[in-house]
């Protein structure tokens, strides 16, 4: 059970059809800010859940926002860098042209099975990093659809480096 009191991992899930800017509410930077909704997904990490949670319901209308709190965790800060490298080619472009914490193009199932797959307390000791690499080229293949020769490559250099490194 996850403590919504406690510090962790969380997803967001906005449901607004008009796309409003994520910095809305905050008069000073809200005209900077990227327009997000529908189809828009953010991994954070929060001290409190709870508390977390009613900033996005104040910022977006508790209507429009599906808070999704993933796991519990004190190493929020290094968990959720992991989990950002692993998003990199759905995160955002904003205005300026770095990447954003807001995603496109991904899921919320395949969002969950992602973040999930970096929680500790369901990992396996076993797991390797090229099993969390198969997972994300499953997931490059669903939205790429990458043509089969060029994925059989891309799986047998996978399974070249599993011969050839340790296990994690």
């Amino acid at each position: 059970m996850i403590n919504l009191e406690d510090s962790g991992i969380y997803i967001v899930c906005l449901t607004n059809k008009i796309k409003i800017s994520n910095y809305a509410g905050d008069k000073r930077r809200e005209h900077r800010g990227t327009p997000v909704g529908l189809g828009n997904f953010k991994v954070g990490k929060a001290k409190v859940l709870k508390t977390r949670r009613k900033d996005y319901f104040k910022t977006f209308g508790e209507h429009h926002v599906e808070f999704i709190p993933q796991f519990n965790t004190a190493d929020i800060d290094n968990i959720e860098q992991k989990i950002k490298a692993a998003l990199k080619n759905y995160r955002i472009k904003g205005i300026n042209g770095r990447r954003l914490e807001w995603m496109e193009n991904i899921t919320k199932e395949e969002l969950i099975s992602i973040v999930q797959s970096f929680n500790a307390n369901t990992l396996s000791k076993k797991k390797t990093i090229y099993e969390l690499l198969d997972l994300e080229l499953d997931v490059i293949e669903q939205h790429l659809k990458l043509k089969s020769h060029f994925y059989r490559k891309i799986k047998d250099a996978l399974e070249i480096l599993r011969l050839e490194s340790p296990l994690i």
